[in-house]
């Protein structure tokens, strides 16, 4: 098999808050083929992230599909190694198909205060621009804002250069629409950059920390001629039996717009809650729709997704009969009562990211603890009321890569895609926690 060229660079990754990378520019991916995949399909490696500054290292949030079927993602770490940033500011990439290969490039290397770093995930704007959030950089101050995060976080857009370019590799233009400040009531921190946009084009997402509380916010971000304005509409807070805080995973949106999402604090109240958030005259009210305990339901909620009939879908990180985990459901005709409809067995991949739905109604996850541990991608088949299960790919932490953080991606051809946060090349990237940078995958019907 042919082989990228490698530039070799040593980081420690391990935490989330000190990754780091080196990433940019261009390279053009090779492609190797792994094994097959269960029922006949094929896993494929579309790209090997270096750690050289001409790449990536380290996707934690999965990949999204545009239309045409190229994919997007960010590189935690990586690009600009200055400004306080642990190794790298982080990167926005792309990836399009050009014949049997895949072409990759960096659109964005994050700069570090008062730009962001650290971007925790991408989507597509209804203008096509791609719109994110960033762990730290913006705003520092020696308040509510983690110190090794380098700042509190922003919200960005990428996009495209105004003016006509030579080829398809040049860069896009970044800005920042806002730059959370963690004081006084503000958001800081965004975990996750699965932003939701409604129909009038306001952005919605949560941070971890910050808000009245400092347990985590919602935020609204609404644009007007003179830019966009931030306001907190829901502060978390902890305090109490009922206390509920630390929101990690972005929001959903019903037609009366009413948010969802969950939260992962631990207490002796729960392991996290799955909530809703309900518009008033006064500002949002908040509602605890199920609080996970440990038992057989699950604990640890991860983000959650709609059926086409409005109910919620989701799985839990742990509990369940087997500690791996759980499916359950969420009926809006039922008052939101919670059904586990799947529990996830010894060696199979129980998850803490988002289900994806296919039309015919399948869902497809990636977790961590199955694959002897270095993660799978998996396959969730309805059948009367319950799921089957089906193991696609196994990683072995080699080449393939290792840790598939984020949801899987699906594009009009039933083909699926994804990222690993490690592993991929063992001579990149060593660090406490797993050598290698990560991969781009593909599962092919």
């Amino acid at each position: 098999m042919p082989q990228q060229q490698i530039a070799t660079s040593i980081f420690d990754f391990s935490s989330r808050p000190g990754l780091a990378t080196l990433a940019s520019l261009i390279v053009l991916s090779l492609i190797f083929v792994s094994v097959p995949a269960a029922q006949g399909q094929t896993f494929t490696v579309l790209h090997t992230f270096t750690g050289s500054p001409n790449d990536g290292a380290k996707p934690f949030d999965g990949v999204v599909v545009d239309r045409a079927g190229n994919l997007y993602g960010v590189a935690y770490g990586g690009g600009i190694d200055a400004n306080g940033c642990y190794g790298g500011c982080g990167t926005v990439f792309k990836m399009s198909r050009h014949g049997s290969s895949w072409l990759y490039s960096t659109l964005y290397k994050f700069q570090g205060p008062p730009d962001g770093n650290y971007p925790a995930g991408v989507v597509i704007g209804p203008d096509g621009s791609l719109y994110g959030a960033t762990y730290g950089g913006g705003i520092v101050n020696q308040g509510s804002c983690v110190l090794d995060v380098n700042g509190c976080g922003t919200v960005f857009r990428v996009q495209p250069s105004p003016t006509r370019c030579a080829n398809a590799l040049c860069p896009w233009g970044e800005s920042v629409l806002y730059s959370f400040t963690g004081l006084n009531g503000d958001a800081g921190g965004p975990y996750n950059g699965d932003l939701l946009f409604d129909s009038s084009g306001n952005l919605y997402g949560t941070t971890e920390w910050g808000g009245a509380y400092d347990w985590g916010a919602a935020y609204k971000l609404t644009h007007g001629r003179q830019g966009w304005s931030e306001s907190v509409i829901y502060s978390f807070d902890v305090t109490g039996q009922t206390g509920w805080g630390t929101p990690q995973t972005g929001l959903l949106m019903d037609p009366a717009g009413n948010l969802y999402g969950t939260t992962v604090w631990e207490n002796d109240y729960a392991y996290g809650v799955t909530y809703q958030l309900q518009p008033t005259q006064s500002g949002y009210a908040g509602n605890v729709l199920y609080a996970f305990n440990n038992n057989a339901n699950g604990y640890l909620p991860a983000a959650l997704t709609f059926d086409p009939a409005g109910n919620i879908l989701g799985a839990t990180e742990g509990g369940g009969a087997y500690g791996n985990g759980t499916v359950y459901k969420m009926l809006a005709s039922n008052g939101w009562n919670l059904e586990t409809v799947y529990t996830f067995g010894e060696g199979e991949g129980g998850t803490g990211n988002r289900l994806t739905m296919d039309a015919a109604g399948n869902l497809y996850g990636t977790g961590f603890g199955c694959g002897g541990g270095n993660g799978c991608v998996f396959k969730l088949t309805p059948s009367n009321g319950s799921y089957i299960y089906t193991d696609l790919y196994d990683f072995t932490g080699g080449s393939d890569g290792q840790y598939p953080f984020g949801p899987v991606a699906i594009d009009a051809n039933g083909n699926l895609y994804g990222t690993t946060e490690s592993a991929g090349n063992l001579n990149d990237c060593l660090g406490e926690f797993g050598s290698g940078c990560g991969t781009v995958w593909e599962i092919t019907p």
